[in-house]
């Protein structure tokens, strides 16, 4: 009897062994939201943006059959140490939590394009940093997927042309993981940098949120929906500054007043040099 025990208990030990293992094996998605509530006369629509977002990465990366950690900074720890340090800790990732984990950063708040480059410098409480110096650090952690989302210089439009709103069909899962992690080989990587607007643009909002957040959620539910066949971040890209364009278009007949915004993609890929 005690002998059949102590082997039903081994057995019921090795099962549960393999169990936590494949739990652990399950990719993670690190998400870091940084959003910047200290403006008052923003605070309502950036914390719509903070929501949305928290809720785009909750939905598509149980979607994606990923471990989602979402970190917010926000307030007190709206600053780049607090930030930068929390990217740091994770370490390499393909190693300390699973392979095909990726990172993804959501920047909303204020910048500005001080070096000629791209990208803009991302205005914390405490400074400014370098989008190209946060591509570096998290891609010093070996994300199977970097996504880095600048939604930054929000400048409000007083007098939205329309409500954005709109019905995505049922979701794909399987096209979601191949955004996410199911792409290439097990050593493929994938890097997809996003601002919200090119060099020497204002990124423009509602008070539902910002016209780039809104237009480019709106693209990927489509592009991912039951409907396709199939789904790339390049394509996500092309209908998010289409839509974006169209949007502020209108705006500028509305208003009388130019508007411009054309958001800029940077996808590079090793998914295909294999």
């Amino acid at each position: 009897m005690k002998r059949r025990l102590f082997l039903g208990l081994s057995i019921a030990g090795l099962l549960g062994f393999h169990k936590a293992k494949a739990r652990q094996l399950k990719p993670v998605l690190n998400v870091f939201l940084a959003v910047d509530l200290s403006d008052n006369n923003r605070k309502k629509d950036r914390q719509r943006d903070l929501e949305a977002m928290q809720a785009f990465f909750s939905n598509k990366g149980r979607i994606a059959e990923m471990d989602v950690r979402i970190q917010t900074f926000t307030h007190e720890r709206f600053t780049i140490p607090t930030l930068l340090n929390a990217i740091k800790s994770l370490g390499n990732i393909s190693q300390n939590q699973a392979p095909n984990s990726g990172i993804a950063v959501y920047f909303s708040g204020h910048g500005s394009n001080r070096d000629g480059s791209a990208y803009p410098h991302l205005d914390f409480s405490d400074n400014s940093l370098s989008m190209n110096k946060l591509s570096a650090i998290v891609g010093e952690q070996n994300p199977k997927l970097k996504f880095i989302l600048a939604d930054c210089c929000n400048n409000i439009i007083e007098n939205p042309a329309a409500k954005l709103a709109y019905t995505a069909n049922p979701i794909d899962e399987d096209l979601v993981k191949g955004l996410f992690w199911n792409f290439g080989t097990p050593n493929s990587k994938q890097n997809v940098l996003i601002c919200a607007a090119e060099k020497g643009e204002f990124s423009y909002s509602l008070p539902s949120g910002s016209i780039f957040q809104q237009m480019f959620r709106r693209a990927f539910d489509n592009s991912t929906s039951n409907d396709n066949t199939k789904v790339s971040w390049e394509s996500i890209k092309q209908k998010t500054v289409v839509e974006v364009r169209k949007f502020i278009e209108r705006q500028s007949k509305i208003t009388g007043f130019s508007y411009s915004q054309s958001p800029i993609f940077e996808i590079d890929s090793t998914a295909n040099k294999e």
